[in-house]
């Protein structure tokens, strides 16, 4: 994803996410009365929307479905909250340890670097 740019605050600052996030629940972002929700997830851990977020260094059960191919499929694990963000509102929680078929569901969707399903959409 070199090369890419991201405005904060009037400031252009080069990308600094090492790996594809893949977008999800965005249509949840319209309906008032969900407060949190997972809004991308990527090989090292999801992007949570909230009006109030966890301080970095908090420990967070996860528990959320994904629509793939084969229909809903659930993400369980244990991340940490690694960074927060005003815009959007919400915070960055990176995976610690996941549940064996919550690993193999990301591995299949972003296959390692290096594997035979690797590709560059996804890293």
């Amino acid at each position: 994803m070199s090369g890419e740019v991201v405005i904060r605050r009037g400031r252009v600052i080069p990308e600094a996410r090492q790996q594809k996030r893949l977008p999800c629940n965005d249509e949840l972002g319209h309906l008032p009365l969900v407060r949190e929700y997972v809004s991308n997830v990527s090989r090292g851990g999801v992007f949570i929307r909230s009006d109030v977020p966890l301080p970095p260094g908090t420990y967070v059960e996860l528990d959320f479905n994904l629509i793939t191919d084969e229909g809903f499929e659930t993400i369980r694990g244990v991340g940490e909250v690694r960074r927060i963000s005003s815009q959007p509102s919400g915070m960055g929680v990176a995976f610690l340890a996941l549940e064996a078929e919550s690993e193999a569901l990301i591995n299949r969707i972003f296959p390692p670097k290096g594997s035979p399903g690797a590709s560059d959409e996804h890293r």
